[in-house]
């Protein structure tokens, strides 16, 4: 009696075939008299692994989920169950397990998510529904590939017009490096981890201008991924900012930044505003007018100066100076020290004409900061063509 389907086998079929033909005998009378009975014979399934397809790179990182499909080379048409396990492996035999589970239907995808860089190992073993089962299970290695930090140096320091920094005061730099930000997206951040989540070690380097000493000038570090410094000469320095990742992955970032020495103030708001050569009435009876100057600009003693700010950083000085009527001459107007002076036209008489001055300077001091102008020159800068003044002027007319 068979226990599943039957089929005739190579012998039966040659006994049929030889009855068909005629055949005389013993060999062929068996043949015809016998009855034979053959069982089905469930085979072994030979299923495959598919690694889905993800990304244009074909490349899986950390924090993907690598899918895999089950494929089938033998079928005879049996319900088939899959187990699927998923192991971590750090080397070859060298693994830790993951995941172990076991799917009705080797249609459902199996799923892994990447957390680490290990490699992924995936075992598939199927079974049909009368127990047979594949000895040795199919098995498919995935590399994780590792993605490189990706940094930048963000940098802040008192600049110059011409964008370059302040000789002797500090310039701070910050690492910057590409990781995951709050909201699940990517940017630079002052942290010390890149887009795998790996802790990263960061080093800098500086590569000062030739004449620089060591023993002058400041370079330290400042908090976890910061490093200040304070240059001793003017010239060009280079920051060489490197991360490594601990996985093979590295990256190296250089800037390059000007240092020279602190430029002269530059007069830029006024009250009034004065033009050169020309005269503010004043009428005689009119109340005092306060000529003033509102702001300068400077990078280390600008004005107002800011409440709180750094005691590195002063003030500009001002000096006013007077050429009253049949004067040939400016003359100092002693104890004004602040940034305005104070015109009274009832001191003069009608028809008087006065030059008010005032010029401005910082703690640069030397043959360098003397104004080069004449006397009669009213604006005057301490470069030539600059449109940074250090010296401006009023005409004051008495009606």
């Amino acid at each position: 009696m068979q226990n599943a389907l039957t089929y005739l086998s190579p012998i039966h079929r040659a006994c049929e075939t030889l009855a068909k033909a005629g055949g005389i005998g013993l060999l062929a009378t068996a043949c015809l008299s016998a009855c034979f009975y053959d069982e089905v014979i469930n085979e072994e399934p030979q299923p495959g692994i598919r690694l889905v397809p993800t990304g244009s790179t074909g490349l899986h990182y950390i924090g993907d989920v690598l899918q895999f499909d089950a494929t089938k080379t033998i079928d005879d048409g049996d319900e088939l169950t899959a187990e699927w396990t998923a192991f971590a492996c750090v080397a070859p035999g060298d693994c830790r397990k993951l995941s172990d589970v076991s799917y009705k239907s080797i249609a459902t995808r199996f799923t892994v998510p990447v957390l680490t860089h290990e490699t992924i190992e995936v075992q598939l073993r199927v079974v049909d529904r009368f127990g047979a089962v594949r000895l040795q299970p199919d098995l498919l290695t995935s590399v994780i590939s590792n993605r490189f930090p990706s940094i930048d140096i963000q940098q802040q320091g008192t600049r110059e017009e011409d964008d370059a920094y302040v000789l002797g005061l500090p310039i701070h730099f910050v690492a910057l490096s590409m990781s995951e930000n709050s909201l699940g997206g990517t940017e630079l951040l002052p942290v010390l981890r890149d887009l795998d989540g790996d802790l990263t070690t960061i080093s800098w380097q500086l590569l000062p201008p030739s004449g620089s000493n060591v023993a002058n000038r400041v370079f330290e570090a400042e908090g976890d991924t910061g490093y200040r410094l304070i240059p001793d000469i003017p010239g060009e320095w280079t920051i060489v900012l490197g991360s490594d990742d601990g996985y093979g992955g590295t990256a190296e970032i250089r800037t390059k930044l000007v240092v020279a020495e602190d430029g002269p103030p530059c007069l830029t708001v006024m009250s009034p505003q004065p033009v050169d050569d020309g005269f503010y009435p004043m009428d005689s009876l009119d109340e005092p007018r306060r000529f003033s100057v509102l702001s300068v600009v400077d990078a280390l003693d600008s004005f107002p100066r800011e409440s709180g700010a750094d005691p590195v950083f002063g003030e500009t000085s001002f000096e006013w100076l007077l050429r009253v009527p049949g004067a040939s001459e400016f003359v100092a107007i002693p104890g004004v020290v602040t940034a305005s002076y104070v015109v009274d036209p009832a001191v003069y008489q009608p028809g008087d004409t006065l030059e008010l001055r005032v010029e401005i300077s910082d703690r640069v001091s030397g043959p360098e900061r003397v104004l080069p102008c004449a006397n009669d020159v009213w604006s005057c800068a301490l470069n030539t063509g600059s449109k940074c003044f250090q010296r401006k002027s009023w005409g004051v007319e008495i009606r």
